[in-house]
């Protein structure tokens, strides 16, 4: 039996994914702020921002699925293929094209997660479901604060 509304549960969600992603914009713009000295920097925060506003369309779909009554479809590409992807995706988009990209995929997202039926959240493997397509973990973790730490990672070890 669930011990919380399935309301309260929807609302964690969709502020964690906000709190995550203000930290990892804020990682991106200082990649981005770096990136015209070091051209790693700017192609690392691309390579992330595409792979994360591929992964956002894939939770999108998930939504758009359960709101046709439809089970989500979740396979097909796997998460290296998302990752092994993104940098030959956006290798004609300047950084800040793709960032906005973003941007606009993870308010969509987070408008979903609002704007979805509690019912889905109230079922274990609606739930489950829903929780594996926006890459929240059993810890909380979600895709946008482990790419904020493996990019903050990658500009400390190179910084001057």
């Amino acid at each position: 039996m669930e011990t919380a509304p399935p309301t309260s549960l929807r609302d964690e969600v969709a502020a964690r994914l906000e709190q995550d992603f203000a930290e990892l914009w804020g990682v991106l713009q200082a990649a981005a702020a770096v990136s015209l000295r070091n051209q790693r920097h700017g192609q690392a925060a691309k390579a992330m921002a595409a792979y994360l506003a591929a992964r956002g369309r894939l939770a999108i779909s998930a939504f758009e699925d359960l709101a046709s009554g439809r089970r989500p479809v979740l396979f097909g590409i796997n998460d290296e293929g998302l990752r092994a992807m993104a940098p030959y995706a956006t290798i004609e988009l300047p950084l800040d094209a793709v960032l906005r990209w973003l941007k606009a995929v993870h308010e969509r997202l987070v408008e979903h997660v609002r704007s979805s039926d509690p019912a889905w959240w109230a079922d274990d493997s609606g739930r489950g479901e829903l929780t594996t397509a926006l890459g929240v973990g059993r810890d909380g973790v979600t895709p946008y604060a482990a790419a904020a730490a493996a990019l903050r990672q990658q500009l400390s070890a190179t910084s001057p």
